[in-house]
């Protein structure tokens, strides 16, 4: 723990630019009005959002596998230049990486009643996707995920907002700082408010007929084009299941933890055995069939999309060129095989399994 707490007093340069398409445009839905109606939608800004966090960091780290709330401070400059501070609870979540992370990813909580009178509404959770290692391989792999999630906002508005951030860490019993990234994920109860839906708790076995086929195709060949195979429909894992809140609506469903994808390639990430997978960047198609017919839309918005998601990419300055040729080259193939005719067909049904 020692080695962990002293490898915090580090600080990583930080450039605060604006990031053309990269950024996502902070979303407001209250009926024309262009100030922000939740509290996730204040901290959006087309810049780098900066933060300090407070907190017993040897304390949390202690109890990252655990879901225990510890008290922290949390401070930012929103896009207004306005600093505003917040008393909130933090608790590491997650499956792997909380076990594999030296600094795990966390989940904030901020008070209903603060945020009432600010006008802030309900949706009182953030997640946050922490820097993992403390070294720059960790940070490239921050900024790739990010990215996915910037790309699967181009082809569906049922998607996670994110907002990229600097934060600063702060032990408050030792007064040690860090200065590195992160990623603030909206709550899944405020991204289906925003569907009009509702997030579904125990959604487990249901089949592709469930769902829009619109949306579960975008979602599937995503999943293919990224080369992620972290994820399952039946058992929901790595995403959110949308009901209707009405009768005769759709369900919908939105990924994430996209860390174990060939695009990403994070160097902690396994190849899938149930897939015989050999490497992480080995493409497996594991979403639900559909005829050549029914894919023909689909596979039409991932063409005319490709230039929009290329140049995401290219605009993206905090990445280096040898990252992003990569990403870029690793999205070509995917676009190599549709060129050619790919129609998707789940692997494992094709084999047996």
């Amino acid at each position: 723990m020692k080695t962990f707490i002293n490898s915090l007093i580090f600080t990583l340069t930080l450039t605060v630019v604006t990031f053309g398409n990269a950024f996502a445009t902070p979303y407001y839905n209250n009926s024309g009005d262009d100030a922000p109606s939740t509290l996730f939608e204040h901290m959006q800004t087309t810049q780098l959002l900066q933060v300090t966090m407070e907190m017993d960091i040897e304390t949390l780290i202690d109890n990252k596998k655990t879901n225990e709330f510890f008290p922290a401070k949390f401070s930012f400059k929103n896009s207004q230049g306005m600093m505003t501070d917040w008393d909130i609870e933090v608790r590491s979540r997650g499956r792997f990486r909380r076990m594999t992370c030296e600094f795990p990813p966390l989940k904030l909580k901020f008070p209903k009643k603060e945020m009432k009178a600010e006008g802030f509404g309900k949706h009182n959770d953030v997640k946050l996707v922490t820097h993992c290692m403390d070294d720059k391989k960790a940070v490239e792999t921050l900024f790739r995920e990010y990215l996915t999630y910037q790309l699967y906002a181009k082809l569906t508005d049922a998607s996670f907002r994110t907002q990229l951030i600097s934060i600063t860490y702060r032990d408050s019993k030792t007064g040690a700082e860090t200065s590195t990234y992160g990623i603030l994920i909206e709550d899944a109860d405020e991204l289906a408010e925003r569907m009009n839906k509702e997030e579904c708790e125990n959604c487990f076995g249901l089949t592709a007929s469930a769902y829009n086929q619109s949306n579960l195709q975008i979602h599937d060949l995503y999943q293919y084009m990224i080369g992620n195979t972290d994820w399952s429909l039946k058992m929901a894992r790595n995403m959110k299941v949308l009901n209707p809140r009405t009768d005769g609506g759709e369900r919908l469903v939105a990924p994430y933890d996209f860390d174990f994808s060939g695009l990403v390639n994070a160097d902690y990430a396994k190849p899938n055995a149930d897939l015989q997978q050999k490497d992480v960047r080995d493409r497996y198609y594991i979403g639900a069939d559909w005829t050549a017919d029914e894919w023909t839309t689909t596979i039409k918005l991932f063409q005319d999309k490709k230039m929009e998601l290329m140049m995401t990419i290219d605009q993206f300055d905090m990445l280096n060129n040898k990252a992003k040729k990569d990403m870029k080259k690793y999205l070509e193939s995917f676009y190599s095989e549709l060129d050619q005719g790919f129609i998707p067909q789940n692997y494992l049904a094709l084999n047996g399994n």
